[in-house]
């Protein structure tokens, strides 16, 4: 997305990156989340999805601040107010250029940071190899029901 973001950008091209990244993020969150699931017994399962829930929008949450903080850093007050109002029509291009700096910006270190945590995905190891090892299962879950 930053590479190609821009004043002029058509709305195709922005809505292809974003079913891109969309793509990206469910081909990763399913995984990801099973993966945490099943590294737990099954007595912690309801406190280990609401951590990872917790950790989930908490990051969401910090991830926005950081974003408004890098695309307004280097915009005047007054232009920064219309953008966000919703009120760009007469505003030149070179008023607006750095809206879509901060967007770039923005856009470059969040990729980064994706980059920089893959290593930690990687070394999580293979899901089958954790629910086949009985030593990360505390006990098995039984029933009462007869039959």
């Amino acid at each position: 997305m930053a590479a190609v973001i821009g004043l002029h950008t058509p709305y195709a091209v922005l809505a292809f990156w974003m079913a891109v990244v969309g793509v990206g993020g469910g081909l990763f969150n399913s995984p990801n989340s099973s993966s945490i699931m099943a590294a737990v017994s099954p007595e912690q399962r309801g406190v280990a999805s609401g951590v990872r829930m917790l950790v989930a929008f908490t990051g969401a949450m910090v991830s926005i601040a950081f974003v408004l903080a890098i695309v307004t850093s280097s915009m005047p007050k007054s232009v920064m107010l219309k953008i966000f109002a919703g009120v760009t029509t007469g505003l030149p291009d070179s008023a607006l250029q750095p809206f879509i700096n901060g967007v770039k910006l923005a856009l470059f270190t969040l990729g980064t940071i994706s980059l920089l945590t893959v290593p930690l995905s990687v070394i999580r190891g293979e899901e089958k190899r954790r629910r086949d090892d009985p030593h990360l299962v505390v006990s098995e879950p039984t029933s009462d029901l007869p039959g």
